[in-house]
């Protein structure tokens, strides 16, 4: 059903789709889907995903083998495969596990692993290849239709992105799929007779959304990767959300993941939800007006309280990054009262809890 949908989007906007049955661990069926395209492939994404989470001492041959085989082998046999093909784009999905630690994905994080050094292995030949590894995206794939998982994630203080973020990384990678001159690899390895290394570097691979929202001295911070003294630089750095305003106070990232988590109709329908969400809205409108600690007064109009048009379009992008909802221009500077502003977004961010949950 899903395919079938995918299928039919990419055909609403004008794309020919053909499917082909078939693993990519095979290299026959590899070969047999690269001969049906009626024209010569030009780009490749490699998506596939097999998570069979299991402590290290108790994990046996199936789960270490259906994790990694599709990163390992497939990536293989779509290298062999496609030998010769004027390809622009060889896109291949890794995971933040590499970096971060997460218990019981040895398996899947040695997959990852492999097609990570898979695409220096490409850029040393000269030809292009991409990998990304991909942070827990909340809104959509995975997470999005495993609430326990999600769950999960954010009690482990893990970052999450949304699919908008994602989509901005896989076209950045457009523009550093190609290799550039000799690799950063070679030229260590050259260097190693003389005594000397130069930095090692991977041009072709985006980590996405390594941050935290605590700083990473706190010691409530439960980020797992805060002790890696590889990521030394990032103790330097203001907590998420002095360096990044966008994402609201830490009482408002609080107070959505508890609605989140419980009867969100229910909750945004009370009045104190109402105030609170008004309360983080008007705090908003001072910050971009430039005056973070004029107060706040629920009853004024967002107009009198200074909002203009330009701020508005700056609030109605903020009200899509935080909330993940669409409030317009009209609708802001009509309504009677900041707190008929926090009435609108609690009850569609409610609606969209509930669609999302059913």
């Amino acid at each position: 059903m899903a395919e079938s949908k995918f299928s039919a989007g990419l055909g609403a906007m004008g794309y020919s789709v053909i499917t082909v049955k078939g693993s990519v661990n095979n290299l026959e069926d590899v070969e047999d889907a690269i001969k049906k395209a009626p024209c010569p492939i030009r780009g490749v994404f490699h998506f596939f995903m097999v998570q069979m989470d299991s402590p290290l001492l108790d994990m046996t041959w199936k789960y270490w083998k259906d994790a990694s085989e599709p990163k390992v082998n497939g990536t293989w046999n779509l290298h062999r495969a496609l030998h010769g093909q004027p390809l622009d784009h060889f896109w291949l999905a890794s995971s933040i596990v590499t970096v971060a630690y997460q218990s019981g994905q040895g398996n899947y994080k040695a997959g990852c692993t492999f097609i990570e050094s898979f695409c220096q292995n490409r850029h040393s030949l000269g030809l292009p290849a991409f990998v990304l590894s991909i942070r827990s995206i909340e809104d959509i794939g995975y997470l999005a239709e495993n609430l326990s998982s999600l769950l999960s994630s954010k009690r482990q203080g893990l970052h999450l992105v949304r699919e908008k973020e994602f989509l901005e990384s896989v076209e950045a990678s457009q523009f550093i799929s190609t290799p550039g001159g000799r690799s950063s690899t070679s030229d260590s390895f050259e260097n190693l007779s003389s005594g000397e290394l130069s930095p090692w570097k991977n041009n072709g691979h985006i980590i996405m959304g390594l941050r935290s929202h605590l700083h990473l001295d706190d010691p409530k911070n439960p980020t797992n990767w805060r002790r890696d003294r590889r990521l030394g630089a990032y103790h330097n750095l203001s907590t998420g959300d002095q360096a990044d305003t966008r994402g609201g106070s830490s009482q408002l990232k609080f107070f959505l993941q508890s609605v989140s988590e419980g009867d969100a109709i229910e909750t945004l329908a009370k009045e104190e939800s109402i105030d609170f969400l008004s309360m983080e809205i008007g705090t908003k409108v001072n910050e971009l007006l430039l005056r973070p600690d004029a107060p706040v007064d629920p009853d004024l109009e967002l107009s009198e309280m200074g909002l203009d048009s330009l701020t508005a379009i700056e609030l109605r992008r903020w009200f899509g990054q935080v909330f993940g909802l669409q409030v317009s221009v009209l609708e802001m500077i009509g309504a009677a009262s900041l707190k008929e502003v926090g009435r609108i977004v609690a009850t569609r961010l409610g609606e969209k809890i509930n669609l999302r949950d059913m």
